[in-house]
């Protein structure tokens, strides 16, 4: 994980009028969809840094999906550490993308539906509501099971806490795995990003995992679920 500086280039609102982020940056250091950034004012001394996670991915930065702390102001130079981990990775092949978000706003997921509307696959989104300024070319569904049979490539966005519910939300029985390649951004603190204090530490199917090192987004069959 490297250090790199930004700018707080503005404030927007999100499709539920709350608060955003507008950070310019060298497209070098722009987050891949799933991955997240640390970030502080530049020159500061707070104990910890703000997580971000882009939701919209901009030629010379992003929008995060977290208000700007109070104390930072447009024009302000921030300090980021990051990416950090690892972001979604769907197969050069796949060409049917099903995207779902469990108890977490989409907005996550934002930057993947980007990136696939460029590489030109079909995308299906299932939430509980119609997202809104949801792209045209993005179907969306409320029920996930069914898509599954269409998809070739399946996005999770949950909460931490949310891990168990996978298997029931996506019909599977005790033992039965998923047919298709699927990854998972699991959200919850990272406080040191670096894994050393274990806050985001996860049960995996074989060894315990940090969202920090090993995550924020994991293949499916790494968690136990």
């Amino acid at each position: 994980m490297r250090s790199f500086d930004a700018r707080l280039e503005g404030i927007s609102l999100s499709a539920n009028h709350q608060p955003l982020a507008r950070l310019s940056c060298k497209p070098a250091d722009i987050p891949s969809p799933g991955q997240a950034i640390m970030a502080c004012k530049s020159g500061s001394c707070e104990p910890l840094r703000k997580l971000l996670f882009p939701t919209h991915l901009l030629p010379d930065g992003f929008v995060a999906d977290s208000p700007p702390e109070a104390h930072w102001r447009i024009g302000d130079p921030l300090n980021l550490w990051g990416p950090i981990g690892h972001g979604f990775t769907p197969a050069s092949n796949a060409d049917k993308w099903l995207l779902a978000s469990f108890d977490n706003p989409p907005a996550r997921l934002w930057p993947l539906i980007q990136t696939g509307l460029e590489r030109g696959v079909a995308i299906s989104l299932c939430t509980e509501v119609l997202p809104a300024k949801l792209p045209p070319q993005v179907e969306w569904i409320p029920e996930i099971i069914e898509a599954l049979i269409w998809a070739d490539y399946l996005a999770l966005d949950l909460p931490s806490e949310r891990i168990t519910s996978i298997r029931s939300r996506l019909g599977l029985s005790s033992q039965e795995r998923l047919p298709i390649p699927a990854q998972v951004l699991v959200t919850q603190p990272m406080p040191c990003g670096l894994g050393v204090c274990y806050a985001c530490a996860l049960k995996g199917y074989q060894n315990q995992l940090l969202s920090c090192k090993d995550g924020p987004v994991f293949d499916l069959d790494q968690l136990e679920f």
